[in-house]
């Protein structure tokens, strides 16, 4: 069977978490296989869709990072003992596709079995609730780190790594204009 992905169109008349599980609805209206979010701020790659969807995951993210300094990994690795998220942070070892328990929602592939699976209303608030329910249900979730894509902000912000260490690359009109060092820290 042939894919069929429906990608969110952003209406600006709706709560972000009320448009995510409208097109959620759609999705499952039209017999889609997937449902990729892909907010208005992030810059995808032409391929980044494919990228995605040839892992064959529950729920699969490209890698970006957070528009807010220090501009960490949109994506979890972990729980505090006070049922926080855990932020990934990458060392110079994470590459391609790596085990994660949420992510954040601007660039990311799901199934629609997960849908179908969990109730309704699938997306409250900044969604995190979305994964903590696909992940009692049992469905694993990934990110591609080699499919890294950038997220706007007074320039726009891309995840880099040169084989040493990850960092974080400001671009303005498609030239870096400056690289900041992420610190790896492990969550014990």
């Amino acid at each position: 069977m042939d894919p069929k992905i429906l990608i969110e169109k952003p209406n600006k008349n709706l709560s972000r978490a009320r448009n995510k599980n409208y097109t959620i609805h759609q999705a499952l209206d039209n017999d889609c296989s997937h449902v990729m979010f892909v907010d208005e701020n992030i810059v995808i790659q032409p391929d980044t869709i494919q990228k995605l969807f040839i892992h064959n995951k529950d729920v699969v993210t490209a890698l970006y990072l957070t528009i807010t300094y220090p501009h960490f990994p949109a994506v979890f690795n972990g729980w505090f003992e006070d049922a926080k998220e855990s932020i990934m942070y990458l060392d110079k070892d994470i590459k391609g596709l790596v085990p994660i328990i949420g992510c954040g929602l601007g660039c990311v592939l799901i199934k629609i079995e997960v849908f179908k699976k969990l109730r309704y209303p699938w997306i409250e608030g900044d969604g995190l609730e979305l994964f903590i329910k696909a992940l009692s249900s049992g469905f694993k979730m990934f990110c591609d780190t080699d499919t890294r894509v950038g997220h706007l902000h007074t320039s726009t912000l891309y995840p880099g790594n040169h084989g040493e260490a990850w960092y974080t690359e400001y671009r303005n009109d498609n030239c870096s204009v400056l690289a900041q060092q992420m610190i790896p820290f492990k969550v014990e």
